[in-house]
């Protein structure tokens, strides 16, 4: 089959408002970088088409194109892990059979977002592709299989339009920031105002060039942690300057640093960070670093000392509203010990949970063989969101219970100060 570039990518752009690269095989045939945070033009497109008549057609996935294309290497993995098959939304069936679902880019304000893949113990299960990553289409050349890519016939484009994502597969793109409890001594819960993000912004912002951003991030971070400003705040710092710059490295390396900083912050302490001592320091004068000085210390302090939260019953969990920056004291827990389960995902760690948990209400020997003691149960779950925690139970068939013996919280950000019976 010959693709005419030209004619095929200008009808993606005019119709269909998608951001196209020409390809081969599976990779731009240009220096792409600046087509991860800009637009393709109409009279690019037209050079190119000149340059490469018969190239492949690659759609840069993101905000500018409107979409997020899910990559279904395993269906029957995909499956088993409780998700469902699309059938609403545009679907490519690529030259090696498998599926691209292209859906919506998810626009709520605030959403930080990341690419995604799921592993299995044989490769890969599927992947969302979000930010700055190719996705061939119609009528591209698989490059192993030499078979050409299309359309599925009633999913195509110009009769289904893109459906949103449904919420499970967004929330496995979204980032959620770490904030980390770094003991009674060193407590990191301040957070900018609006006036303080915008001011620091200005400051750094125009410092932000290449070769420098990763020690600036450290520095950054470092410092801002050492001032108790909690992860979450310098992860909205630091993605304000990123994507004003065109930074394609803010989920990649940014946001892992900060991350990073804190999680030694926690187990090794404060003395632990250096921050402020590097990149930073050299380039900003003293009359930046004083007002840099001044913007930080404004008071925005979150005490913990007025946020203890005594929780006495599953049903005081599911329906009161904690702060996330609260700590809860004298939670329900099981007395003596603490039991962890670790393990590759897709391996059933959930599920095995899940089917003690069952067993305890429902006062059945775990495993058919170890008899358990009736009792309540609560999951406090940072892996899944809630509704993939309570659908995995329902599929063990778990029979209805009350309020007060079953319940799940996402427990993201929340510290557990004591575990007290």
């Amino acid at each position: 089959m010959n693709i005419c570039f030209k004619k095929v990518a200008l009808y993606y752009f005019k119709k269909y408002g998608l951001s196209v690269l020409p390809c081969k095989g599976k990779r731009p045939l240009i220096d792409w970088k600046r087509y991860q945070h800009t637009m393709v033009t109409e009279e690019e497109i037209d050079k190119w088409g000149s340059d490469y008549p018969k190239a492949d057609i690659g759609l840069v996935c993101g905000s500018h194109s409107d979409t997020v294309v899910l990559e279904i290497d395993n269906e029957e993995a995909y499956i088993s892990l409780d998700y469902d098959i699309p059938d609403n939304t545009p679907m490519v069936v690529t030259g090696s059979g498998r599926p691209h679902y292209h859906f919506r880019y998810p626009k709520k304000k605030g959403l930080i977002l990341n690419n995604y893949s799921e592993p299995g113990q044989s490769g890969e299960i599927f992947s969302l592709r979000v930010e700055n990553q190719i996705a061939m289409i119609p009528p591209s050349i698989h490059p192993d299989t030499k078979k050409p890519y299309r359309w599925k016939e009633g999913l195509e484009p110009w009769s289904i339009q893109k459906a949103e994502l449904p919420e499970d597969l967004l929330e496995l793109i979204t980032v959620k920031p770490r904030n980390y409890n770094t003991g009674s001594n060193h407590i990191n819960t301040k957070t900018f105002s609006s006036k303080q993000l915008d001011d620091l912004f200005d400051i750094i912002s125009p410092k932000w060039l290449e070769g420098h951003r990763q020690d600036l991030t450290q520095d950054i971070a470092g410092y801002l942690a050492k001032k108790h400003y909690s992860n979450e705040a310098v992860v909205r710092l630091i993605t304000k300057v990123a994507e004003s710059n065109g930074d394609t490295e803010l989920y990649s390396d940014r946001i892992p640093s900060i991350n990073i900083t804190y999680k030694k912050l926690q187990e090794q302490g404060v003395h632990s960070i250096k921050g402020w001592s590097g990149r930073l320091q050299t380039m900003l004068s003293q009359e930046e670093k004083d007002r840099l000085e001044d913007i930080v210390s404004t008071s925005n302090f979150k005490s913990n000392d007025n946020k203890r939260v005594k929780v006495t019953s599953v049903s005081e969990i599911k329906s009161r509203v904690i702060d996330k920056d609260a700590m809860i004291c004298e939670p329900i827990a099981v007395k003596g010990q603490v039991s962890i389960i670790t393990g590759k995902p897709g391996v059933g760690k959930s599920f095995f949970t899940l089917e003690a948990g069952r067993c305890m209400i429902t006062n059945q020997p775990f495993l058919g063989k170890f008899q358990t003691i009736k009792g309540n149960v609560v999951y406090f779950n940072e892996e899944n969101s809630t509704a993939i925690f309570t659908k995995r139970f329902n599929k063990l068939g778990m029979p209805d219970v009350g309020t007060e013996q079953f319940g799940t919280i996402d427990h993201q950000g929340l510290k557990i100060e004591t575990l007290r019976h």
